[in-house]
């Protein structure tokens, strides 16, 4: 004696398990019998189970097979064993790992004195639809929990961004801060070659065979060398600086001396900032096209154009895909 409705939904619970862990092999349902009762199996030949889970297989959700966690909701079983329960029934489980699982129940032929179908059913359905309410809850907890990692996620990645950008701008300012102090020294150095010129005019009128106007001396040959008692000495040249020709006026090798660091100030500082400008933006030019930010490595690039015409992206500095690079 039975439920209909409750032995048809125990065995599609136990016959749907026995199918999801049987990916080779076969499923059988049997029965056997007495004067007292019916015992019905449903056995296969899947995964098994280990031994140290058997007794937590009628747990609610908890799912045997780990690597399966799409594979129900753990509830099948133990919504099995509480109808069998309600029943005055029993249900057992031996299994083997690699080789198999037999699930076996009762079902007495006479039915119990106290059992009343309708309470029981109505207490099953009431059962089903809390473990269905549970495992929903179950879910949007973990679709809840997903979105605020996944919101998480974005947030630091709008932060890297933030600070990416940032670093760029700064670079930026600095190089065009660099530069107008560039424009400074060259306007300096402009100034200072009228004072040459100026100098250069009034020296003629005197010492016309040796003015500052005159830098394309070269090596070889001799210099004089006035020391401070006015004795001539010959020395060789090595390359002609006017800053150390004592043959040349005190003010004349103060202006040649003054050039001098001037240019090599200029060329010191035109040098470190292209070093430093292109070395930070090729690096966030870099960053931006591995990650497919069309934008940004658009905007990086015409910031390295505009401030260095002959700049020249090289491809063996780094890893980035050619696809993109102008």
């Amino acid at each position: 004696y039975a439920n209909a409705d409750r032995l048809e939904q125990m065995l599609i619970i136990l016959l749907d398990n026995a199918i999801k862990y049987t990916e080779q092999g076969s499923v059988s349902l049997s029965a056997r019998w007495d004067d007292e009762k019916v015992v019905i199996s449903v056995k296969d030949t899947g995964i098994g189970i280990d031994e140290q889970d058997l007794p937590y297989v009628f747990d609610r959700f908890y799912k045997v097979d780990k690597a399966h966690s799409g594979k129900g909701s753990g509830l099948g079983l133990s919504i099995a064993k509480e109808l069998l329960k309600r029943m005055g029934e029993d249900i057992r489980v031996a299994s083997e790992k690699g080789k198999g699982t037999q699930f076996s129940f009762t079902v007495h032929r006479n039915p119990p004195q106290e059992e009343n179908p309708e309470a029981e059913a109505e207490a099953a359905k009431r059962d089903a639809a809390r473990a269905q309410a549970e495992a929903a809850r179950e879910e949007r907890a973990k679709a809840a929990k997903l979105a605020e990692a996944e919101a998480a996620k974005a947030q630091a990645e709008a932060d890297r961004l933030a600070v990416e950008k940032a670093k760029a701008d700064k670079a930026i300012a600095e190089a065009k801060a660099l530069e107008l102090r560039r424009l400074d020294l060259e306007s300096f150095a402009r100034d200072l070659a009228e004072r040459e010129r100026d100098v250069t005019e009034r020296e003629q009128a005197l010492q016309p065979e040796k003015t500052i106007a005159d830098l394309s001396w070269a090596g070889g040959g001799e210099d004089s060398v006035i020391d401070e008692k006015g004795n001539i000495t010959k020395k060789a040249k090595t390359g002609y600086l006017p800053e150390n020709d004592r043959a040349l006026p005190r003010a004349t090798r103060s202006l040649a001396r003054a050039e001098r660091l001037v240019h090599e100030d200029l060329d010191a500082a035109a040098s470190r900032v292209r070093d430093s400008v292109v070395s930070s933006l090729e690096s966030l030019y870099v960053s931006a096209l591995k990650e497919d930010r069309v934008v940004d490595a658009d905007y990086y690039r015409r910031n390295l154009r505009a401030m260095y015409p002959d700049w020249e992206f090289s491809h063996s500095a780094t890893n980035a895909p050619a696809a993109g690079i102008r």
